[in-house]
């Protein structure tokens, strides 16, 4: 199921994006905080959406702009490394 186009958009104006990516941390109805990752890759959104494990990020919907994705509290895995 897709996010709402509006809601989407209120998300992002609220949300905190994520270093120089396009990635926003967005709170969204009923998901409550999830990443967007700006994209028009499909291979990738097909990709993520076939991946399922405990230790990949979930990809919870595909929307018209982009993917939203699980949100990991904790900082990045560049730091980590």
């Amino acid at each position: 199921p897709q996010i709402e186009l509006p809601i989407l958009e209120e998300a992002l104006e609220e949300g905190t994006r994520l270093g120089t990516l396009a990635v926003w941390r967005i709170e969204v109805p009923r998901l409550g905080t999830v990443v967007f990752k700006e994209t028009a890759d499909a291979r990738e959104a097909n990709a993520l959406w076939q991946l399922r494990h405990p230790n990949i990020v979930e990809l919870l919907r595909v929307c018209p702009r982009g993917l939203v994705l699980e949100y990991m509290a904790g900082g990045s895995l560049g730091a980590l490394l």
